[in-house]
């Protein structure tokens, strides 16, 4: 699909009339449809923006290729969902989290480096040889 045909696709997904959608971009009216029926490429500005308003990633937008949705705006979603929930909640999720992550790490062969809880003490620095292990002297 072409940039005109996503920006069209996405204004009808989203129920919102050329003049709604040029006022979330911050354009007018006539610059709008230009670029959803005659094709017309807006700034970068104006594609960023137009990225972050509807979470869409800006190579998917210009040129339909990549992950529709941008990744990032999707965990965004996520965490700002997460973040209204009762501390307990937002806990079990964290160790949810750190579980999975720990899981795709290990079968990846990659170190997994847990966070500590807030609140919680830093993990202790693990001495490099065995005589500081010990505290003897040198």
């Amino acid at each position: 699909m072409s940039f005109s045909q996503n920006v069209l696709r996405l204004r009808r997904q989203n129920a919102l009339t050329q003049r709604q959608m040029a006022e979330r971009l911050g354009v007018t009216l006539s610059q709008f449809r230009h670029f959803e029926t005659k094709g017309g490429q807006p700034s970068l500005a104006v594609l960023k923006t137009f990225a972050g308003r509807f979470g869409v990633s800006l190579d998917w937008l210009i040129c339909d290729r990549g992950e529709r949705r941008a990744l990032q705006a999707d965990l965004q979603l996520q965490f700002e969902a997460i973040g209204r929930l009762r501390l307990d909640e937002r806990r079990a999720i964290r160790a949810l989290l750190d579980e999975l992550i720990r899981q795709y790490m290990a079968k990846r062969n990659l170190p997994a480096k847990p966070r500590p809880a807030p609140g919680a003490p830093p993990p202790p620095v693990r001495p490099a040889n065995r005589a500081e292990a010990t505290d003897a002297p040198p």
